[in-house]
């Protein structure tokens, strides 16, 4: 017996511009980085303000040699907008994930010192389905759990252009799930990607290096051998506003 499932419509990437604050006013935004639970020194990252219309850079830095980050003379948030700090897009080292995105900092004055989120980098490996596959319902996914003892999963399914996603609800620390029958949305015979999401909370997430190809039928198809596609495939900016996870529940019977 398999439980049911619930889905959740997750948006498309889009391309966001970059740009400098005009002011410069004091303040901090920091947190710590690491690479399974050890320090993470020399680690790119970008201060990112959005909000449901727009997304752009504020500033960038690196981690220093414990692993600390800080955004200094921080700008105030207007009206209506969230800070995060993200990591990635990688598309170098598939030892790290794809990309990481730090909860929200929904307020911020000038001058103030807040948390940023501290997160781990390393990579969420897939092990099976295989690359490629042709599967009859059930289907079991299956990957590799991180040492950081925070994380959550979730299981996400996607359009190969990444025009519509879907996903589970959080499942806790688990390495799998099995799905019975397709989300609203989904049919049988079409090529779609999945990967698993690991979660720190309800907007901190990250995006493993690879995800696999996979063709749901409704006949035991013979299976055929691939490859593990890269997360850095993904079109466009990478931006928390159209990867934000909706409210809109697709149940599942």
């Amino acid at each position: 017996m398999w439980l049911p499932l619930t889905w959740r419509i997750w948006p498309p990437v889009t391309a966001t511009p970059i740009v400098t604050p005009t002011s410069t006013p004091s303040g901090e935004i920091f947190g710590k980085i690491t690479y399974n639970n050890l320090k993470a020194p020399g680690i790119e990252l970008i201060l990112r303000m959005y909000d449901d219309a727009s997304e752009i850079t504020v500033a960038a830095t690196q981690t220093d040699s414990q692993g600390r980050y800080s955004f200094q003379n921080v700008p105030s948030l207007p009206a209506g907008k969230s800070y995060y700090v993200r990591f990635g897009p990688n598309g170098e080292d598939d030892k790290y994930v794809f990309a990481w995105f730090g909860p929200d900092i929904t307020s911020y004055r000038q001058g103030e010192r807040k948390p940023g989120g501290d997160f781990d980098i390393a990579d969420i490996k897939l092990v099976s389905p295989l690359p490629n596959v042709t599967l009859p319902l059930p289907v079991t996914f299956t990957w590799r759990k991180r040492l950081y003892a925070r994380d959550t999963y979730c299981l996400v399914l996607t359009e190969l252009d990444f025009s519509q996603t879907w996903r589970t609800q959080d499942l806790g620390y688990v390495s799998s799930v099995t799905i019975s029958h397709l989300p609203t949305g989904m049919r049988f015979g079409k090529a779609y990607g999945w990967y698993p999401c690991a979660m720190n909370g309800a907007d901190s997430y990250g995006i493993p290096y690879y995800f696999r190809k996979i063709t749901f039928a409704q006949t035991l198809p013979q299976e055929e051998s691939g490859v593990e596609q890269m997360g850095a495939l993904l079109p466009g900016d990478l931006t928390k506003r159209a990867l934000r996870f909706t409210s809109e529940l697709i149940p599942t019977p």
